[in-house]
């Protein structure tokens, strides 16, 4: 997809007695895609600066849509449980927040306004996509395999925007671990560390799974209105 051609092909070292195996692009995107396909089977981490001093770090359970996001910095810490369901033409969201400096807790439901259908057959990318919206991408051709690079020092491989899409200004790039093929950094655009998020998976255990799935309030803390400025 760069430079208008197609990317060479990749050699993987190979095992002992064995032919290396060729990595093509359609080899990496045949890996991707079975990876993506397995994400039911983790919680996805992710970590980003959320503010001057703060980073929030967010925990995805893709079996049930609930997310749990820790936000610490400058001595604080507050956690709040993300429950997502859809209902006829509508997200529905259950919020429970925790301040754990303050002592207090609240909970809201809210919904989204009514989803409207999209007729492009294009999937639209952020880094807030599932997994499953990735593997579309992937398997319509929208995204491709980019750049070969790094991530914390491990060798990683770009996904992009690929096609007419290429090029896109205003598009998020995911890189993936060559050895899991498990995305490992998500990149928006202006491409700097303020607008790059960490990610990682998780093997399920029956404990994290409970503490992303269920909202955690400790004994104690005291209820209170929710806050307006949270949807």
């Amino acid at each position: 997809m760069h430079g208008g051609g197609s990317a060479p092909a990749r050699q993987a070292a190979p095992a002992p007695g064995k032919a290396p195996i060729v990595q093509t692009d359609a080899y990496i995107i045949g890996r991707v895609e079975a990876v993506l396909g397995n994400a039911g089977s983790y919680l996805i981490a992710t970590s980003a600066v959320s503010g001057p001093g703060q980073v929030t770090t967010t925990y995805e359970d893709p079996s049930t849509g609930t997310e749990r996001s820790v936000v610490s910095g400058f001595g604080d810490k507050v956690a709040y449980w993300v429950q997502t369901t859809v209902s006829g033409d509508e997200d529905h969201w259950r919020t429970t927040y925790v301040d754990y400096t303050n002592h207090t807790w609240w909970t809201k439901t809210s919904h989204s306004d009514r989803l409207g259908q999209d007729t492009s057959g294009l999937i639209v990318l952020s880094a807030d996509s599932t997994p499953g919206e990735l593997s579309k991408a992937l398997a319509i051709g929208e995204v491709g395999v980019g750049l070969k690079g790094e991530v914390d020092g491990h060798p990683a491989i770009e996904l992009a925007y690929a096609g007419k899409l290429a090029g896109q200004a205003a598009a998020v790039h995911f890189w993936i671990d060559v050895k899991t093929y498990q995305p490992v950094e998500i990149v928006s655009p202006p491409f700097t560390s303020a607008s790059t998020i960490k990610e990682s998976w998780i093997p399920k255990s029956p404990a994290n799974v409970a503490q992303t799935d269920k909202p955690q309030v400790p004994v104690g803390f005291r209820q209170i209105p929710p806050s307006p400025a949270f949807n």
